[in-house]
């Protein structure tokens, strides 16, 4: 009966090192996926970053393409020109931002509509 048990006690011994040895597994592989999360989130803050660079660069060049055009146009006392780029392009910028809102604000709806 003795030998019985003494042989019950080592196969539970040996389970209870298997299951160890599966959750320390199971912990490493959790803490590798957290790993790899953390690396392509910051390298997906690093692109969105980049591209945020790039459209504030281009918007700065543009503005400074008209605001020369505009001091050329003043210099040749072309008042009535830089007016009418007034007219022009105040009314187009405003309207540009409130577009790039409305998608943005359809964005936020479409995407919280998926997660629930």
């Amino acid at each position: 009966m003795l030998e019985v048990q003494a042989a019950d006690l080592g196969v539970r011994r040996q389970e209870l090192e298997v299951r160890s040895q599966e959750l320390l597994h199971n912990k490493e592989y959790a803490v590798s996926l957290l790993e790899a999360q953390e690396r392509d989130r910051e390298n997906e803050r690093k692109h969105q970053q980049e591209i945020a660079k790039q459209r504030s660069g281009g918007s700065l060049v543009v503005f400074l393409l008209i605001l020369v055009f505009a001091a050329v146009a003043l210099y040749l006392n072309k008042d009535e020109v830089v007016k009418d780029i007034v007219k022009i392009v105040i009314p187009a910028v405003f309207a540009g931002l409130g577009g790039y809102q409305y998608g943005k604000n359809q964005g936020l709806t479409q995407s919280t509509d998926q997660s629930q």
